[in-house]
């Protein structure tokens, strides 16, 4: 069954529309990308997509509050707002803030939608950057709506440049379990983990990718059947040390505040960012893509993950699974020539109760890369590479610890979405 999202648009026809987005990007997506990689396809097709019906202008004030847009935009908001401050869907301190439409405070531009959405009950809706449709100069704050605050406006966060024009796509919304257990053990508790890595990655499906064949490995473990879980959790696996940092993320949209308040207590969604191991410098001339790296800190960390394995599985394990040692050594993997994207293997799995995918994202606000949005079936496919992606030719450089991406568990079933629109009393 799919989740039903609850809609107002206090603009009534407004700029803003709420959809679902094909998951090939309407046939953007490279035709070896659609036939090898679904989480890819999945992450595109995640949730519901903020889009924009025709470009909107904002101009950030030399002085004062108030963001510069279009005429239609502001009759929108000096029409709307008083009636939803006199039906109590918002406070009079919000309906002041966003009188004149969108306003710049706190280094971000601070904008009003129009729309007002209600999650299902008990469940949380996330904002986000529209993923592998974002635009590159526009960071997007990520926020999160809980169902049991009933309709909430959806307000974004954004990092903009001081004179700039929104369009197309500009957020991702999409549902998540709120408190949902994330516990850190190291892989010698996990040995069922490793051995799915190295049965998943072994001699055959190397020879395949050599021979330039697509394996469909990952499309057929997905048809294996699981045994029943009800019990929901998450569990980071770590190969050689810390890699990662379990986090809650609160902070919440309001009808109370212009901006998304962070509360003191109540649910939140929990988070496992990963940073970069070490020092590496990317170039990207167009056609070319070249890596150079830590070699010392690699050597020494790859050094670590063997010695894990052998720990768990002896001495022999690694000529035995020389290629799933391999993937993980390695950390990092360029794509064929003439492609801005490369992969980077954290030195860890995550492992989820059956029925849970982690969606993987990228950490970084706005930059020269990101890291392209996956959902990963984790309660089959622990690993959780992230995927690099150039948006212009150049050289640039990554420090360790520098966030790259984020991974957050969702039971499958909240991961469709479709709106309810919610007729504006008068």
């Amino acid at each position: 069954m799919t989740e039903e999202l609850v809609v107002l648009d206090a603009f009534e026809d407004g700029p803003f529309r709420l959809d679902a987005r094909d998951r090939t990007l309407e046939g953007a997506v490279a035709v070896r990308a659609a036939q090898a990689c679904l989480p890819l396809l999945e992450g595109n097709a995640l949730g519901l997509q903020l889009r924009l019906a025709r470009p909107l202008p904002l101009t950030r004030p030399r002085l004062g509050r108030v963001v510069g847009t279009d005429d239609d935009f502001v009759r929108r908001h000096v029409a709307a707002i008083p009636r939803l401050r006199a039906q109590g869907l918002v406070s009079e301190a919000w309906a002041s803030a966003f009188a004149r439409g969108p306003f710049h405070e706190a280094g971000r531009t601070w904008l009003f939608t129009g729309l007002l959405v209600r999650a299902p009950a008990g469940l949380l809706l996330r904002v986000t950057h529209a993923g592998n449709r974002r635009a590159f100069d526009v960071g997007v704050d990520e926020v999160y709506a809980h169902g049991d605050d009933g309709l909430v406006p959806l307000v974004l966060g954004l990092d903009v440049p001081s004179k700039s024009v929104l369009q197309g796509e500009v957020a991702t919304l999409h549902l998540a379990a709120p408190d949902l257990p994330f516990r850190t053990i190291p892989l010698a508790e996990a040995p069922a983990v490793a051995r799915a890595h190295a049965e998943f990655y072994d001699a055959a499906y190397f020879a395949r990718k050599k021979a330039g064949a697509v394996t469909r490995k990952y499309r057929r473990l997905l048809s294996e059947e699981l045994g029943d879980d009800t019990d929901a959790r998450a569990e980071l696996v770590t190969i050689d040390g810390p890699v990662g940092a379990i986090e809650a993320r609160r902070l919440r949209l309001s009808m109370a505040s212009p901006r998304p308040v962070e509360p003191s207590s109540g649910p939140a969604a929990r988070v496992l960012r990963f940073g970069a191991r070490l020092d590496f410098q990317v170039r990207w001339d167009g056609q070319t893509l070249s890596l150079d790296w830590d070699r010392p800190t690699l050597e020494h960390g790859a050094a670590g993950v063997e010695r894990a394995f052998r720990e768990l599985y002896g001495e022999a394990f690694a000529t035995t699974h020389r290629g799933a040692l391999l993937y993980l050594t390695k950390y990092f993997t360029p794509h064929p020539t003439g492609e801005p994207h490369f992969f980077v293997k954290p030195w860890s799995f995550v492992r989820t109760s059956p029925g849970l995918s982690s969606i993987v994202d990228g950490a970084a606000r706005l930059g020269p890369f990101d890291v392209l949005r996956g959902v990963i079936s984790t309660d089959r496919f622990h690993a959780t590479p992230a995927v690099f992606r150039l948006h212009q030719p150049g050289t640039f450089s990554v420090r360790a610890g520098e966030p790259l991406a984020d991974v957050l568990p969702v039971p499958r079933a909240l991961l469709d979405l479709r709106v309810r629109p919610l007729p504006f009393a008068r």
